[in-house]
């Protein structure tokens, strides 16, 4: 075979630590991370024919970036069900949906709100009662909720103030009952999907229900919100964010008092100062 027509072997740079052993072909696409001490995830692209770490563009980094809200207006809550669908509630009640653009407000007062995938949002009072949003009115439903968790209008599940945890039952339109573990009381519930239920007890203890039981996972945290693909985003007391990548949990970047996950991707944030953020580039 002639020199023309015989294929050069690539060249693979020493990479540094923490960085993929090799380096892909100018112009492929690569994801990688900076480290466990940098959990910013890096999205590059390869140029150049001398292929080495000097040579790596980067494309976009994934961080929170801050959403402006209504002037004079502090959130405290943020939902997502979707990319389409986030609404928040100020500390004042008042609900507000983002419209990809802008924040617009609703009708009505709520403590705190849960916005399933399919838009369908449920709401709870200060006194805890229950009622699900029909724009431009609010329809209450039977029982009471400290917490509440919605993946679409149907797979609902909340926790009372006594710890109490129920799911919706649509054919009766009523709340069944489901049983905790002993001794232990929940205080929050996550319903990503169907399959994707977890809850926080009192000691701060995350539980995933299996489908039949509930099952201890480690960690201590004061929330959480779960995902539809199974991601599950918690907060410390201390406001601290944390992935939970199976059995621990992956420190992220910044505070955040209030987080909510419709996937790994699409996640918003709220800060104890009403700061709102997404997760993006």
């Amino acid at each position: 075979m002639s020199s023309a027509a015989a294929e050069t072997a690539p060249t693979v740079a020493t990479a540094p630590a923490e960085a993929p052993p090799a380096i892909p072909p100018a112009g492929m696409g690569v994801t990688c991370k900076q480290g466990p001490s940098d959990m910013n995830e890096l999205a590059v692209r390869v140029v150049g024919d001398d292929r080495n770490w000097n040579d790596l563009l980067v494309a976009v980094t994934k961080n929170w970036v801050r959403k402006t809200t209504p002037a004079n207006v502090t959130f405290k809550q943020v939902s997502v069900g979707s990319a389409q669908h986030v609404w928040a509630v100020d500390t004042a009640g008042s609900p507000w949906r983002w419209t990809g653009t802008t924040w617009e407000k609703k009708n009505g007062t709520v403590a705190r709100l849960s916005v399933a995938g399919d838009g369908v949002v449920w709401g709870l009072t200060a006194t805890d009662e229950i009622y699900v949003y029909q724009g431009p009115d609010w329809s209450k439903r039977v029982g009471t909720l400290r917490s509440i968790a919605a993946a679409s209008g149907e797979v609902v599940w909340g926790v009372q103030s006594n710890g109490g945890t129920f799911r919706w039952d649509p054919s009766i339109k009523n709340w069944i009952k489901v049983t905790t573990p002993a001794n232990v009381t929940f205080k929050q519930v996550s319903v990503g999907s169907a399959q994707h239920v977890w809850a926080v007890d009192t000691a701060g203890s995350p539980w995933r229900w299996t489908g039949s039981t509930w099952e201890k996972k480690n960690g201590t945290v004061a929330s959480l919100s779960v995902a539809g693909d199974g991601v599950v985003w918690g907060l410390t007391a201390t406001d601290e964010i944390y992935v939970y990548q199976g059995p621990d949990w992956s420190k992220r970047l910044g505070t955040f008092r209030s987080i909510a996950a419709a996937s790994g991707e699409v996640v918003w944030g709220v800060q104890s100062d009403g700061d709102t953020f997404r997760w993006g580039s």
